[in-house]
């Protein structure tokens, strides 16, 4: 089944485009919050077809050529990769997905965003079995695609499928191609991934994530966490339960992906984990979604 693109018509895409300038007036705010929504629509739209298709064909449609998939404990570079991953486990032919998603972001050029959410994988049984997501889109010219995309179990349990607040940027950039300009986005982004993982290593994974989280973060949570953890408070008490003093975790980006307007981007990389007296060493793939606050990167969702 061909993947299915969705393209804002020119004349809305180009109104879009001209209002997110270089001020962030009230119109202008208006107009970001209408590309989140348009953003926000299409996943939605994806949603209503993976109700008449399996997964792989459901996700499949939404998935950019250089998709990286996070599945099984690796990522899986590349659209071909990632669905044959999907079609090597047997309920992702067989089943369906159904999703809401919660909370969307955008790029102050409008070109990179973020949608996260409530999933319910439905097995050829019926049973159904609930999950999470967090996927990263990039414009591309047939439309938003996603870019970076995990899913993961969580517990039963009750949820909130309310939309919560976007995240809006600061002030409206327009786009740029300039190469030099995005590659000088990205060595900061990656820095800040780096500098993250330096210093849990002084003070602790608890306190580091606490430091580096947005305001309105959010982390998916562990195995146990129904619900996202929202906000720097309740992330770093999550990822820092059982935990104290410096972390000797270590990370850093083998990947970044960055809007040309330096507001947003995604850090793609693996989690090190030294060997100790009951488990070999470890490697864990990780990517982290930033945003600009204030003019210093922090994390929004991961």
């Amino acid at each position: 089944m061909q993947p299915v693109s969705y393209v804002l018509p020119p004349r809305l895409a180009t109104a879009i485009l001209l209002a997110i300038g270089s001020s962030s007036s009230p119109a202008q705010t208006a107009d970001a919050q209408r590309a989140v929504d348009a953003l926000i629509a299409v996943d939605r739209d994806h949603a209503k077809r993976a109700k008449k298709v399996n997964v792989v064909d459901a996700l499949g449609g939404m998935f950019a050529d250089d998709v990286v998939l996070s599945a099984v404990g690796a990522f899986h570079f590349g659209r071909d990769a990632a669905l044959a991953q999907l079609r090597g486990v047997p309920e992702n032919v067989a089943g369906r997905l159904e999703w809401s998603p919660v909370r969307g972001g955008i790029s102050a050029d409008g070109q990179h965003g973020f949608t996260y959410g409530f999933m319910t994988l439905v097995r050829p049984d019926s049973t159904r079995v609930p999950l999470k997501y967090l996927a990263y889109w990039v414009k591309k010219p047939e439309g938003w695609k996603v870019a970076v995309y995990k899913r993961a179990r969580r517990p039963d349990g009750e949820v909130s499928t309310a939309m919560r607040e976007s995240s809006l940027p600061s002030k409206a950039i327009p786009a740029t191609g300039d190469a030099s300009v995005i590659a000088r986005h990205a060595r900061e982004l990656g820095q800040a991934e780096r500098d993250f993982s330096t210093l849990a290593g002084k003070i602790g994974l608890g306190p580091a994530f606490t430091q580096n989280a947005a305001p309105d973060a959010m982390n998916m949570g562990g195995a146990q966490s129904v619900d996202f953890l929202y906000g720097p408070t309740a992330i770093g008490a999550g990822v820092g339960a059982g935990a104290s003093g410096p972390s000797t975790l270590t990370w850093g980006p083998d990947t970044v992906l960055v809007a040309s307007s330096g507001d947003l981007g995604v850090t793609i990389g693996h989690i090190n984990a030294p060997a100790s007296a009951t488990a070999p060493a470890q490697r864990f793939p990780f990517f982290t979604i930033w945003k600009k606050v204030g003019g210093v990167w922090k994390f929004v969702a991961e």
